[in-house]
């Protein structure tokens, strides 16, 4: 029911911008709303479609249909999943080059070149064209237009990403040259070229003849085309040129409405969206699209998108700030606790010393959990006064709270050891045995793994990639599906949070000193620079 009235709503507006009624920018945000509350629905039936190509592959086909349905498939997951479409892009090539279709292979490496330009993947997408530049002359006249088109989209990308404006001049005047090209091989009242014409007044800053090809082309547009989000957002853009701020968020509320439906994951709409709301102090919805987009992003495996979300920093910042307050007024809370904790299990110990004084090893394990208590409570109430006193590093500051969790584990376990079946059933032979066990400890662990993978990652979500980065290209890191943070990886992570002693790595992961050194040895072995400087190289990556 859902589904169908944001269908129907999006129907009913873009009807509504069509006959040239303003329609109220509420009504449309709780639209935009509606679908990101179906976007699980979205998504369920693209993977559906999906699956339901997938089975066809099992039957006996021939090559040719092979090719046919798996060249569906990549039409389902472009703008949703690159490795999928990866994927797929070499079994069909490997089809093509069994059957020896030429056609098919410059067909594959333009789409490759294409998907490795619009996925933010310049130096792919560069080595890539200069591949099918090479064999310039062997390319089909029917794939002439996706020739030409490929280096116009290339060099368009390459405009708007270079900093110098040498570059960026050097780069649209190769764009222009292929935009003629374009233009001169396509029918004059053909939709792509009303595109490249609408796109060339855009590039030329001629906003209002740009929004005038753009309105033939909604005109003759059905609302639920694959298209329609990607002309909305030129519209919304050239709205945003001419600082007509409530037209531009109209379209990109449009365009993101229905990219939800199609469930795609590499679009900037909710992006620029969000950029709009901030600079209306509108905060909490600024933030809701950023995370949507991130999320989104972080599906796709976009680095294009992750750098497009770095316009958004000031709304993530502000926002990472806010929870900070929160997570301090947490803490402060929570060291209350402690100190409560610390005096029960200051009055169970004497208990505990009582009931086993007969026991000489129980009891000196009690006496130094008492004492390491102490020496944790002294800790945590040095980090506090550190905390609101000193302006060090957010790094550095997680690196303590880490430290000291690590500990409170360790003392934890060394209660459950001596404290926990003795004080219930006065059993000592049975809390000999429990005193055995490593299994609460273990899981404990594992959790602790967990938790600061998450919280690292949501700090520095490109860590992984900055690493690989640093490292030889065959030595690179693949993680398991499911798998935030591999032991090298998180060893790593604790380097960049300042923490570059062995010992104390070893402790916080509970490994020995050997096999934190024998695993540094290892990384430094891979990377591609300076070995000696690893540890610094992991310090100064910036995010």
């Amino acid at each position: 029911m859902k589904l169908a009235l944001t269908t129907l709503l999006l129907l009913l507006t873009f009807a509504t911008n069509v006959f040239g009624k303003k329609p109220q920018l509420d009504s449309l945000f709780g639209v935009l709303e509606d679908a990101i509350q179906n976007r699980k629905t979205f998504e369920d039936a693209k993977k559906n479609d999906i699956t339901s190509f997938k089975k066809l592959l099992q039957k006996e086909l021939s090559l040719e249909s092979r090719y046919e349905i798996q060249n569906k498939i990549i039409s389902e997951y472009l703008d949703y999943n690159f490795d999928s479409i990866q994927k797929y892009l070499s079994a069909n090539l490997k089809i093509a080059l069994e059957i020896g279709n030429p056609i098919y292979i410059k067909e594959i490496e333009l789409k490759t070149a294409k998907i490795f330009t619009f996925s933010g993947r310049e130096a792919d997408a560069f080595q890539k064209i200069k591949e099918i530049e090479k064999q310039r002359d062997s390319t089909p006249k029917e794939l002439l237009y996706k020739y030409y088109r490929l280096h116009y989209d290339f060099l368009t990308y390459m405009t708007f990403q270079s900093y110098s404006s040498k570059n960026r001049n050097y780069y649209y005047s190769l764009s222009k040259h292929y935009h003629d090209s374009i233009t001169n091989i396509l029918p004059k009242n053909s939709g792509i070229y009303l595109e490249l014409l609408e796109l060339g007044h855009f590039y030329d800053e001629d906003y209002r003849q740009s929004i005038e090809i753009n309105k033939l082309r909604l005109n003759d547009l059905d609302p639920k085309s694959q298209h329609f989000p990607v002309i909305s957002f030129y519209r919304a853009f050239a709205h945003l040129k001419l600082n007509e701020i409530d037209k531009a968020k109209k379209f990109f509320i449009l365009s993101a409405i229905r990219d939800i439906e199609l469930s795609r994951k590499n679009n900037p709409y909710l992006v620029e969206l969000a950029a709009l709301l901030y600079k209306e102090n509108k905060i909490e919805l600024a933030n809701k699209y950023i995370n949507i987009a991130m999320e989104d992003a972080r599906s796709y495996n976009s680095n294009f998108r992750f750098l497009h979300l770095s316009s958004a920093l000031p709304i993530i910042n502000k926002s990472y700030l806010q929870n900070i307050t929160k997570q301090k007024a947490k803490l402060h809370k929570r060291n209350i606790l402690l100190m409560s904790f610390a005096i029960l299990l200051f009055f169970i110990t004497i208990i505990c010393f009582t009931l086993i004084r007969k026991i000489s090893f129980a009891r000196n394990e009690l006496k130094k959990l008492n004492a390491d208590l102490h020496n944790l409570n002294n800790e945590l109430k040095i980090s506090v006064f550190s905390y609101k006193e000193s302006n060090r590093t957010k790094e550095l500051h997680l690196g303590h709270f880490l430290e000291i969790c690590s500990q409170y584990i360790d003392k934890l376990d060394n209660y459950r050891k001596m404290v926990n079946k003795e004080v219930s059933n006065r059993n000592y032979s049975e809390l000999f045995q429990t005193s055995k066990s490593k299994k609460l400890i273990e899981l404990e662990q594992n959790e602790f793994h967990k938790n600061f993978d998450k919280m690292f990652l949501s700090i520095y979500p490109n860590f992984v990639d900055q690493v690989n980065g640093l490292l030889r290209l065959e030595e690179r890191i693949i993680l398991d599906k499911g798998e935030f943070l591999n032991t090298e990886l998180r060893i790593l992570a604790l380097i960049k949070l300042g923490i570059k002693d062995s010992r104390k790595i070893a402790k916080l992961l509970r490994y020995s000193v050997s096999t934190i050194y024998n695993y540094r040895t290892q990384m430094k072995n891979k990377t591609k620079g300076n070995r000696e400087s690893l540890d610094d190289d992991i310090l100064n990556l910036t995010f």
